[in-house]
């Protein structure tokens, strides 16, 4: 196992919570969290749920006649790198296709980030530290081009970590009716800020 700072890092968790009779070596009430290495590590983001055959996140938004749509959706991001080089993750649009009546295919620029939520840690991943994360990077503005969406210092971030981005599509013609179906481009990158 290799040990940065703190974490023995590890993708399995081991808990042990000592109530009444400690383990040899350990006090009595105490709290220790080792997280172990998989067999085969690995840097990897992906949009929960909307995986399609080409291995792209596809984001599905209605059109009823209004200017503009909304859609939630979740990053999953994880390291079982082992490492803890930190790591950062980009979001852009790469096309919109519509299906319906009186619409047409969009560019990129139709497509903006207005929101990013704060990450949460899975159970058994090393917890968000104050200072080096994984944190929030609220690049807003439209997709089409690169926008960070979260980080993680050197050190941080060994795990696996959620965040729940707003997608908005605006729509050129409000007589669209009909579906619109956005590809993005999730990317991990090692290193916060590469």
């Amino acid at each position: 196992m290799k040990t940065i700072g703190m974490w023995t890092r590890t993708l399995a968790v081991v808990a042990v919570l000592a109530l009444g009779s400690a383990a040899p070596g350990m006090a009595s009430n105490t709290i220790s969290q080792q997280i172990l290495c998989p067999g085969t590590p690995a840097l990897s983001a992906r949009v929960l749920g909307q995986s399609q055959p080409d291995g792209r996140p596809h984001v599905t938004f209605r059109a009823y006649g209004q200017r503009h749509s909304d859609a939630y959706i979740t990053l999953v991001v994880s390291d079982s790198t082992c490492r803890g080089n930190g790591w950062n993750v980009t979001l852009q649009g790469l096309s919109i296709d519509f299906k319906g009546k009186n619409g047409t295919a969009l560019t990129p620029k139709s497509l903006t980030l207005v929101e990013v939520g704060s990450p949460t840690a899975v159970i058994g991943s090393q917890p968000i530290g104050v200072t080096g994360g994984p944190a929030a990077v609220k690049q807003l503005g439209t997709l089409d081009r690169t926008r960070k969406v979260i980080r993680a210092a050197p050190k941080f971030g060994l795990g696996t970590y959620t965040e729940r981005l707003t997608l908005r599509l605006s729509f050129p013609n409000t007589k669209a009716v009909g579906t619109y179906t956005a590809t993005v481009v999730v990317t991990a990158g090692a290193g916060p800020d590469s």
